[in-house]
């Protein structure tokens, strides 16, 4: 027997399966489109309604379930409003032409002021220093950002690990020195394949509402989910403490809009 409530979690599991690259790509908002879950509950319904001999569900019933399915989902899309300043934002066209490619090994987080301060660094084995890192790009961002990371790199993790098993972080102590330079972002994408996590840094210039221009991708930083675990625990315990002093971050800009 089909049971609503749990229709859509499934529908994602057989969405994941038929669509190897979608599962390694973080969206913003739900998992799957509403056009895809729908056509999924139909197949999903109708199969179910092979069975009737188990279940005695009539045709009108399975019409009817799929009908406040699509009802459903079509209010949940309909009530979110489209922010291009999400992590990932399905509705948002980014230009990575000019962006430079680092890999990183070591990730170092640290509170700047109001924000938010990245160190992405590389081991130095080519020069026999292993316990040394030469760090390749400092990133500020605002804790707004910060925390819709989190959540980006939590949802990265939790697929890789559904399909791949659980890839323990690297905890190893590696001190990143200086950077030579540093950015500002408030623009954040994050792609995966089934070795290496791809994140892309920007500045959005127009972060309420959807941008009409591609977001510039300044910087790309790739790194595997050894170091990806370790850099989501740092993240999250300076969102975590920072949250604690100064109250729950909200990332949805439409909320922090007084009248």
């Amino acid at each position: 027997m089909v049971i609503i409530l749990t229709v859509q979690d499934c529908l994602y599991r057989i969405a994941m399966q038929l669509d190897p690259w979608r599962r390694f790509s973080v969206a913003s908002a739900d998992h799957c489109s509403p056009s895809w879950i729908v056509a999924l509950g139909c197949l999903l319904l109708c199969t179910a309604g092979c069975q009737r001999g188990q279940s005695q569900r009539s045709t009108s019933e399975l019409t009817e379930e799929i009908k406040a399915l699509s009802s459903r989902l079509e209010k949940l899309e309909g009530s979110r409003q489209p922010n291009s300043n999400e992590v990932d934002s399905a509705n948002t066209q980014v230009d990575s032409a000019k962006a430079g490619r680092h890999f990183a090994d070591v990730t170092h987080v640290v509170a700047a002021g109001r924000n938010v301060l990245i160190y992405f660094a590389s081991r130095n084995y080519a020069s026999g220093e292993p316990s040394l890192a030469t760090t390749q790009l400092g990133v500020y961002m605002n804790y707004y950002t910060a925390k819709r990371l989190q959540a980006a790199l939590a949802i990265s993790m939790q697929r890789h690990a559904s399909l791949f098993g659980d890839s323990p972080a690297d905890n190893a102590t590696v001190q990143p020195g200086a950077p030579d330079s540093t950015l500002y972002v408030n623009f954040v994408r994050l792609t995966g394949s089934p070795e290496e996590l791809v994140i892309d840094l920007g500045l959005n210039r127009k972060p309420v509402g959807v941008s009409t221009e591609p977001i510039p991708i300044s910087h790309t930083v790739i790194m595997d989910y050894h170091t990806t675990g370790a850099f989501y625990r740092q993240v999250s315990a300076l969102v975590a403490e920072y949250e604690a002093k100064n109250g729950t971050i909200e990332t949805d800009i439409q909320k922090r809009i007084t009248n």
